[in-house]
């Protein structure tokens, strides 16, 4: 029963508790037990000389904390993921009607310029048939 007191007692020094309060509690928890002061001060010295022996409620309290914050981290990383997302969405839709926009204003003056290309070949045809016809009345004068 000796090794079940000395994890209780290092449980409750790692909580952060007194060489007085560990007493206490570990005479409450194990009334027949023949523990002391000089028994609690001797595993708060082992403690701090050696490697620390963390019990494993501490462990497994230290592991649920950090499961609790890499969940709220995966939860923020996704909404982050999915704003991005949404905002990247926007954008190409954005810059596709932008480009739409662009491709309908440079059609029309496409056709605009070809329409004053048709109308110049026009005029230069009518002045061509304007100066034959011309020409045709002064031979026919002669």
């Amino acid at each position: 029963m000796a090794n079940g007191i000395g994890v209780y007692a290092r449980e409750l020094i790692t909580a952060g508790k007194t060489n007085a309060e560990v007493l206490a509690l570990v005479k409450a928890q194990f009334p027949n037990a023949n523990t002391t002061a000089a028994g609690i001060s001797f595993y708060r010295s082992m403690m701090k000389k050696g490697p620390a022996i963390v019990p494993s409620s501490v462990l497994r309290a230290q592991a649920a904390e950090l499961l609790a914050k890499a969940d709220a981290q995966d939860k923020e990383a996704e909404v982050k993921a999915t704003t991005d997302a949404l905002e990247a969405e926007a954008k190409a839709k954005a810059d596709a009607a932008k480009a739409e926009a662009t491709a309908k204003a440079d059609a029309a003056k496409a056709d605009a310029l070809k329409a004053k290309t048709i109308v110049a070949e026009a005029k230069v045809a009518a002045k061509v048939v304007a100066a034959k016809a011309k020409a045709e009345a002064k031979l026919a004068k002669t």
